[in-house]
């Protein structure tokens, strides 16, 4: 499995993006699960931005993790499979009780979380890079 770790400010960008019209036609994009309510791309930014308030003075609140598996493997990973991927990883990373949601792109997928957790502590994301490498 191949990953790259994203850090950034605002949920509204990466969800748009992520499951943006042109995403949807081209690598067939769909919300697979996650602990979010949310289901629609307004939906899930307003649950994420909700949660992220809680933590006033935190800057970079987004955790945004692409898992890719080698060449030519990804399309024969089920959904449920993915699912199975990103529950491990969010788990791994201490996202596991908190909001995060995975969405799917033709071979790969795309793990969002909130760094805010429901009680409005701050994951800390010290090391980040390195567990996100290790639970790879």
């Amino acid at each position: 499995m191949i990953g790259k770790t994203i850090k950034g400010r605002h949920f509204g960008e990466v969800f748009r993006y992520l499951l943006s019209d042109e995403k949807c036609r081209i690598e067939g994009a769909h919300l697979l699960g996650g602990t979010a309510a949310g289901r629609t791309t307004t939906e899930l930014i307003e649950e994420f931005e909700s949660i992220s308030r809680l933590a006033k003075r935190a800057k970079k609140v987004v955790y945004h993790q692409v898992l890719r598996p080698p060449q030519d493997e990804g399309q024969r990973l089920s959904d449920s499979d993915w699912v199975k991927i990103a529950t491990a990883h969010a788990t791994a990373m201490g996202y596991g009780d908190g909001l995060w949601v995975v969405i799917r792109h033709d071979d790969h997928v795309h793990l969002v979380a909130s760094r805010v957790l429901f009680d409005g502590k701050v994951l800390s994301d010290s090391h980040d890079f390195a567990r996100a490498e290790a639970s790879v």
